[in-house]
């Protein structure tokens, strides 16, 4: 079973809202992104992302607000309300104030996305010529466990 999620975004402010429990983890069929790295890093610290995405671990709406992968999480038919609410919170800031802050927080927390995106490329393609890269993808084809060999 796979899991419908929605996550709207506010400005940096994500609202999350998950309709089921279960959900197919990307590193079990090799189809993970590697850019998530610095972004779950960044959200969740260095040794919990290295947790997560070594094991591939699925975890349920309560723990990504537990771990502060998001900011709140709310039933799937509250989810655009309490973002337009949300959004009008911020709305009535001071805009200029509001800019800045954003501007800070993106200077004080998120990488050189220019260096972090030729080590994503460079490492997808070599990663997406491997037998385990095949493997994750037949797997998943053929909805059964993948068989990963290091190569």
């Amino acid at each position: 079973m796979t899991t419908d999620i929605r996550i709207e975004r506010i400005g940096d402010v994500e609202v999350l809202t998950i309709d089921r429990r279960e959900a197919r983890n990307s590193l079990t069929h090799h189809t993970y992104a590697e850019l998530e790295t610095a972004v779950l890093a960044g959200a969740v610290g260095r040794e919990r992302a290295a947790e997560l995405l070594f094991t591939g671990e699925v975890i349920d709406a309560a723990v990504a607000k537990e771990m502060g992968l998001v900011s709140r999480v709310v039933p799937h038919d509250e989810l655009m309300t309490t973002a337009l609410g949300l959004a009008e919170r911020i709305a009535a800031n001071p805009p200029l104030a509001v800019q800045a802050i954003k501007q800070g927080l993106r200077e004080a927390l998120d990488p050189n996305w220019d260096d972090l995106g030729v080590w994503v490329s460079a490492n997808l393609a070599r990663l997406f010529q491997t037998a385990d890269h095949r493997e994750g993808v037949q797997s998943f084809l053929e909805k059964r466990p993948p068989n990963f060999t290091g190569h």
